[in-house]
């Protein structure tokens, strides 16, 4: 990983570091933020994603105790996102087979440093957290965090691979509702 002077606008130069700058930039973007162990994917904190804030003195004071901590960001009606987790190339394949006919819409992705996505949309309250809905694509919603971009797991970068607004869902597909029961095979 090479350092930055620059991160989707924000100088990396602050006296408390690249991370705390990221977590205010995202803050700042409508998300409430908290602290992953440094390198890692787990919350700091007790209580976890709960902890989630937009609280600039909060940030400050996590980011200057944990300077290299990763930011997480909450998933659902707290942040107003739901994140569809696509994971390498047979995730990809998934969505692309399971939405040939009617693609889901633009929005901001996210990559994640072991080759997927993270498909970023507008919360609904039709979608449901759950791991598995398609094979290798789980979907993160009420309930749920995702690491956000700019944060370093196994010494990989989270990188914002389509900067766009995030995009809502027009009707939320049967796949990523809680109706929805996969076919089993016998």
């Amino acid at each position: 990983m090479s350092p930055r002077t620059i991160w989707q606008g924000v100088p990396m130069s602050t006296s408390k570091g690249r991370f705390f700058a990221i977590a205010l930039k995202t803050e700042s973007d409508g998300y409430p933020v908290f602290p992953l162990k440094p390198g890692g994917k787990t919350p700091i904190h007790i209580g976890g994603f709960h902890t989630a804030t937009r609280d600039e003195e909060q940030i400050r004071e996590w980011w200057t105790i944990n300077p290299n901590a990763n930011i997480g960001v909450p998933t659902g009606t707290v942040s107003g996102i739901t994140v569809v987790d696509v994971d390498g190339e047979e995730g990809t394949e998934s969505i692309r087979q399971a939405f040939k006919d009617s693609p889901l819409p633009p929005t901001r992705v996210h990559e994640t440093p072991h080759e997927g996505n993270h498909l970023i949309y507008v919360h609904d309250p039709l979608f449901h957290g759950r791991n598995g809905s398609l094979n290798h694509v789980d979907i993160k919603s009420d309930g749920g965090y995702v690491v956000w971009a700019g944060s370093v797991v196994d010494g990989k970068e989270y990188t914002v691979l389509r900067d766009r607004p995030v995009a809502s869902i027009e009707d939320v597909p049967l796949v990523f509702r809680k109706q929805y029961r996969p076919l089993t095979q016998a």
